[in-house]
């Protein structure tokens, strides 16, 4: 449970970065999912992927942290 301390005090120090790494990671992370388990993907499109995980930083993380 130590890690959540780390992660609540990420979020007050630098409450942006924080908001764009996790929902990169989320939206990467969803897609990898829906590759694999929905369409059934033999592998991973890195591409795609890195897309998702590009609008979830820039949309997701900065904008709406913006806004």
């Amino acid at each position: 449970m130590q890690y959540i301390h780390l992660v609540n005090a990420s979020f007050r120090r630098w409450p942006a970065t924080t908001a764009t790494v996790v929902t990169g990671a989320k939206a990467a992370g969803a897609d990898a999912v829906i590759q694999i388990y929905v369409e059934g993907a033999k592998e991973l499109d890195l591409r795609r992927s890195a897309l998702f995980c590009t609008f979830g930083c820039a949309y997701q993380g900065i904008f709406q942290y913006w806004m």
